[in-house]
């Protein structure tokens, strides 16, 4: 969406997509670096607010606690192409999530995020994974498109 916005430097075309992360303030050329920061944040925020409830999921299920009192056991589960042996198959047996009675909705829910959960690692296994290969970081220096404002 950025790199829409800035080569072009055109982002009265991208109007919706902008509103949609938050933007109030004028659309135009003056006001890309305005435009970006908005949406730079709101990407942020939303990528917090998933892998919060991601985390808040985990936790139903006691998994920071196994990973804690296990942790030479899942030390190479998050380096791809370590320790075949360790599955998703292994993580989900090693679980021992406290379900809900047995046919309730609750249950049925808790099953589900449990296989989703399992169904998660399994695509996580998957070496055809693309992505960044490095850690990226957002450049401050003077050549930097958009730069915080200082009172």
């Amino acid at each position: 969406m950025l790199l829409q916005v800035l080569p072009r430097k055109d982002p009265i075309a991208i109007t919706d997509r902008i509103l949609e992360h938050g933007y109030t303030g004028a659309i135009d050329i003056l006001h890309v670096e305005d435009i970006v920061g908005t949406v730079m944040i709101s990407i942020v925020s939303k990528r917090l607010l998933y892998l919060n409830e991601f985390q808040n999921g985990l936790n139903l299920y006691d998994l920071p606690a196994f990973l804690k009192s296990s942790a030479n056991l899942c030390k190479d589960l998050f380096v791809i192409g370590r320790n075949k042996v360790v599955d998703a198959s292994f993580i989900v047996s090693c679980m021992m999530p406290c379900y809900s009675d047995t046919g309730s909705s609750r249950r049925v829910v808790e099953e589900m995020m449990v296989d989703n959960f399992q169904d998660l690692l399994i695509c996580l296994e998957d070496e055809h994974i693309t992505g960044y290969t490095e850690a990226l970081a957002w450049n401050d220096s003077a050549n930097s498109i958009w730069q915080p404002r200082h009172s």
